[in-house]
């Protein structure tokens, strides 16, 4: 193959922008941060005032579990594996409490 072919097929193929990937993950991890203090907020807030926390808990540990996962696909880090496990197992514990005191 010559260069233009290399760059014809390169133009082709739309290679993902890093610019827009990086801006992506930047708004992600805020994203998280703010859902994730919210819930914290309530979760404290619920405690305080007796009342159960379980459909909240459990969206959490789902986020959490499922995060690791992703983390663990990516980089193979066997201790990702655990805490998906961990966090999904939990959640699911959580979402059954949850649906038995709604019952």
């Amino acid at each position: 193959m010559n260069k233009k072919e290399i760059l014809e097929k390169y133009k082709a193929s739309k290679p993902k922008d890093e610019g827009i990937e990086y801006i992506d993950n930047k708004a992600n991890k805020w994203g998280v941060k703010g859902i994730l203090s919210i819930l914290s907020i309530v979760i404290i807030y619920n405690f305080i005032s007796g009342i159960r926390n379980m459909g909240f808990l459990s969206m959490m540990f789902a986020y959490l579990g499922m995060e690791s996962y992703g983390r663990y696909k990516a980089s193979k880090n066997t201790t990702y594996i655990y805490a998906a496990v961990l966090g999904i197992f939990t959640s699911i514990v959580y979402l059954a409490n949850y649906i038995v005191d709604t019952i």
